[in-house]
């Protein structure tokens, strides 16, 4: 069953002609894309970086652009985690590392693209030793403070740099005044080294309440109000432990040389402004004795 075929040869002069030209245009276009491809082949090579060699026992850092972690953000996610050693080689470009049980969730083969060598150790056999576990004092960590290196006023508050214990220097970090409080010595000390580092600045207002009434309830006349002292009174009462000087700087007593004050009176209050070693605080007196000194 079935039929001959016919044969390919044809007495249509047109039709193998049709042929013939179709058959050279097929050549050239393949010799077109052959070039092609060796051209960029070529100038691809020129700029080309040959792919790292590794070997096991090297350690190498792993990309995460390809990696789903736990960080809130993409952007502020690292972008190596390791490193971690190699253990063996699987492929031409191809690499099985030895991960850690929190990344078991993840095929260990990776493409050397993936990878960047990590840097030789400055000792060989040495390990770092990790930093110390924070303690907890009711339920939340503290760490220990090692050295207080800077102080700065941001955003009208007080901050401190601090270097923790058994961390680097670049781990060093800006902390407000309540997290260094229980290292008070450490404080006093670097502003005894940097006595004109910024310091904490609070405000004291002292009333008398007997006064503050007649403030209120007193209209104010020129010359007759109850809070403005008269251009020859001085300065009644200074604060406790501290003597009037000429100069009008209050003069502590010897037992306490890091402690000094200035007095400036105004047409309706007296200023004392007290430098401390816990920093600059300014009192207020409407024309009240100040008792006691806080």
């Amino acid at each position: 069953m079935g039929f001959q075929p016919r044969p390919l040869n044809s007495n249509n002069e047109m039709a193998n002609e049709f042929f013939k030209r179709m058959k050279l245009a097929q050549e050239e276009a393949k010799m077109a894309l052959a070039k092609a491809k060796d051209d960029m082949t070529w100038c691809y090579d020129q700029r080309r970086i040959p792919a790292p060699e590794y070997k096991p026992g090297d350690r190498v850092y792993l990309d995460t652009s390809d990696i789903k972690t736990t960080r809130p953000s993409k952007k502020l996610s690292h972008r190596y985690l390791g490193p971690y050693t190699i253990e063996r080689q699987v492929g031409p470009l191809a690499y099985k590392l030895c991960l850690p049980h929190s990344m078991s969730h993840l095929h260990p083969v990776f493409n050397a693209v993936k990878l960047r060598l990590a840097p030789p150790e400055p000792i060989p056999g040495w390990r770092a030793h990790p930093p110390p576990p924070p303690t907890l004092i009711n339920n939340e960590e503290w760490f220990d403070v090692e050295d207080i290196l800077d102080s700065r006023i941001f955003r009208r508050k007080l901050q401190y740099k601090v270097k923790w214990k058994s961390y680097g220097y670049k781990d060093a970090s800006w902390e407000p005044v309540e997290n260094v409080a229980h290292a008070r010595d450490l404080v006093c000390e670097f502003y005894r080294r940097h006595p004109d580092a910024p310091k904490q600045i609070r405000r004291m207002l002292f009333v008398d309440p007997a006064v503050l009434q007649a403030m209120y309830s007193t209209r104010r006349t020129s010359g007759s109000h109850p809070l403005i002292p008269p251009a020859s009174a001085g300065l009644r009462t200074s604060p406790a432990g501290l003597r009037a000087h000429p100069a009008g700087l209050l003069v502590p007593p010897p037992s306490d040389p890091g402690f000094a004050a200035h007095r400036c009176a105004t047409s309706a209050a007296h200023y004392y402004t007290v430098f401390t070693r816990q920093g600059l605080l300014r009192l207020v007196l409407f024309g009240s004795p100040l008792a006691s000194f806080v």
